[in-house]
């Protein structure tokens, strides 16, 4: 269960992202393949 709501609270984290910096949704960004790039798009 906590698997799913931290999933939840940070789907609605991107989504509240998105929408006050008016950008599109990119599922590459949001859930990369790699860790690595993961550390290298939020940085």
């Amino acid at each position: 269960m906590q698997a799913l709501r931290h999933l939840f609270n940070r789907m609605l984290g991107q989504l509240h992202h998105c929408l006050l910096a008016r950008v599109p949704f990119d599922e590459a960004i949001a859930f990369p393949s790699e860790p690595q790039a993961a550390a290298t798009a939020t940085a």
